[in-house]
């Protein structure tokens, strides 16, 4: 859920009383593209039915959810996923889309603006086709993605770009930067790139660096607005998991979308059921940062945006160290002079 659009205090309450806020729905796995990082093992599943999100909703509706973020896969892909979006914002839920657009068209955005979608997010990993195409394994998929990005802005539909630095287009952030300026969208740089869901290593072979990090750390977090964090023992280590949880295309429930261990299927148990009642979940819920294995001692861990999903996949152990986030916090460490004057948050996750 992103903090620009909302007061961190609707968060604090939220977290404080584990009400859950925001809800990211997988629609589909399918996708056009085949970019060469993606954590995507496969892109075969359809989805869950929209009369079975319909139910959803409702649901939603009296726990007192306020957003849905649909995310695939590529959403449009999955041919009612206007339907499904107008059956959200007929129940008054803010919404906001993750979607490379490429498959947009003008009737398509013109109904999202009529809808008031708050926001689109996309991605754009240079404005160099043959880099951005590389990428993505499709030809003239650049072109496509600006000119639907063209449409969400003559439509007046917020847009966030994000950026993923591989190796590849690491030396493409300026000019990414530059387009996101010109035309009032957000940016939003990472350099991180994860293992597929089912454990296959491949995606790691494109991360930046540690010569890359520590000269460009700087640059990449100014866009991000990253804040360092506040040594806190009584912060949760996975805070969001208080306010926000995901729901995969199977109907799986995960209590944070990088955390690959299903808690229930809505499919046969309610939300509210798995929300209220899950043992497992409540423990990740509550899990505290002096109760981490290593954490609480670490010199970096002011610089560290642990996460516990991605430490579980990649280094096997939901409460021990992440290696790559680790790599990342001594890059800050490198600079922390930098880092010193530009506050801390206690809002972890």
């Amino acid at each position: 859920m992103n903090s620009e659009f909302y007061d961190n205090d609707i968060y604090t309450l939220a977290s404080k009383n584990k009400t859950l806020l925001s809800v990211t729905i997988e629609l589909t796995t399918r996708c056009n593209w085949r970019c060469k990082h993606c954590y995507l093992p496969s892109y075969v599943t359809k989805g869950i039915s929209r009369e079975c999100l319909y139910e959803l909703f409702q649901d939603l509706r009296e726990m007192g959810t306020f957003e849905l973020l649909f995310t695939g896969g590529e959403i449009f892909t999955r041919p009612d996923t206007l339907e499904i979006i107008r059956d959200a914002r007929e129940m008054f839920f803010d919404v906001k889309l993750f979607t490379n657009v490429s498959l947009l068209n003008e009737e398509i955005i013109k109904a999202l603006a009529e809808l008031n979608i708050s926001q689109v997010s996309c991605t754009v990993f240079s404005m160099n086709e043959n880099i951005h195409d590389q990428i993505t394994s499709v030809k003239g998929s650049l072109k496509k993605t600006v000119a639907n990005l063209n449409l969400l802005k003559e439509y007046d539909i917020p847009v966030e770009v994000k950026q993923i630095i591989l190796t590849t287009n690491q030396n493409c952030i300026d000019e990414v930067s530059e387009f996101c300026k010109n035309m009032n969208f957000n940016h939003l740089a990472t350099t991180n790139i994860f293992y597929k869901t089912d454990g296959n290593t491949t995606p790691s072979i494109f991360r930046v660096s540690d010569q890359f990090l520590n000269e460009n750390i700087v640059k990449i977090d100014t866009i991000r607005n990253f804040r360092c964090f506040e040594n806190n023992s009584s912060m949760y280590v996975c805070n969001a998991t208080r306010y926000s949880c995901t729901i995969e295309s199977n109907g799986n429930f995960l209590a944070c979308n990088n955390l690959n261990m299903p808690i229930g299927n809505i499919l046969n148990t309610s939300i509210k059921d798995i929300w209220l009642n899950s043992t497992t979940l409540h423990e990740i819920q509550n899990k505290k940062f002096s109760e981490l294995e290593k954490c609480p001692s670490c010199p970096l861990n002011k610089y560290c945006n642990r996460c516990s999903g991605i430490a579980l996949l990649e280094d096997k152990s939901l409460w021990g160290c992440l290696k790559s986030e680790r790599q990342v916090a001594r890059a800050r460490y490198v600079n922390q002079d930098y880092y010193s004057g530009i506050g801390i948050t206690s809002f972890h996750c």
